[in-house]
């Protein structure tokens, strides 16, 4: 599929960064958000995603993909595992487990100032925005170098692959939409800069992104109320 069709979930982005870093052939299939096609619905009764299909295996949700992903071994040449991090990494990464969340409740938060001169932005929002933040900036610090840039080393392990699309749209909300709540890319320690500054040059990761105007337009969606994300249905298929 193309990356404009992919839309701006960072849920997919995880496991499309995921299977270009391994080398894995797949196929991308766009499931409409309404209605929901009859085809999907007889793949999968429930007819919710993402979802992932590796021969008659079928998963759903990003996190139990990534963890099917793991344990896949290398079938060519050309491909190759998706490590787990260290126990240390691991255990740091807990803490950031509700970063996509905190950071939908921090724009939620910043829209609604917007529309209210008297609104106080000393929220839980942007408290817990801030936290992880730090936290990430604290993990990195600790756990990488310039010969290490990962949290996985050399080359991303499981915990990159699930906090990198979250801190790009981070970086893409903040320096696109005004939010005026005190949170911005100066809230961004110096060591999420340079890791942010490798993955953008990082040829998984890249050829996992969607394009900059769908995430903002999706955000800005977030910002004005018009909810949810454009969280297109992605289906894929590691056989193709």
């Amino acid at each position: 599929g193309d990356l404009l069709g992919r839309g701006d979930c960072p849920f997919s982005q995880s496991v499309i960064f995921a299977l270009e870093e391994m080398g894995k052939p797949y196929q991308l299939s766009f499931v409409p958000l309404d209605p929901i096609p009859n085809w999907y619905y007889d793949i999968y009764p429930t007819g919710q995603v993402p979802l992932l299909t590796d021969d008659a295996t079928i998963i759903e949700d990003s996190a139990s993909i990534l963890q099917h992903l793991i344990s896949l071994k290398p079938s060519t040449k050309n491909e190759k595992r998706l490590r787990m991090c260290s126990n240390d990494v691991e255990t740091s990464a807990m803490a950031l487990s509700n970063m996509q969340r905190h950071l939908l409740d921090w724009v939620r938060e910043a829209g609604s100032g917007l529309n209210n001169s008297k609104k106080s932005y000393d929220s839980k929002a942007r408290e817990n925005l801030l936290f992880d933040l730090n936290k990430l900036e604290l993990m990195l610090v600790r756990f990488t170098q310039k010969s290490s840039p990962f949290l996985g080393g050399n080359s991303p392990c499981l915990v990159d692959v699930s906090i990198a699309p979250t801190l790009h749209h981070f970086d893409v909300v903040t320096k696109h939409l005004t939010t005026g709540s005190g949170v911005d890319d100066n809230s961004l320690g110096p060591a999420t800069r340079e890791y942010l500054s490798y993955l953008y040059s990082y040829g998984s990761f890249q050829k996992s992104q969607p394009p900059e105007n769908v995430i903002i337009e999706g955000y800005g969606n977030v910002m004005s109320g018009k909810e949810p994300l454009d969280k297109k249905r992605i289906v894929w298929d590691v056989n193709y």
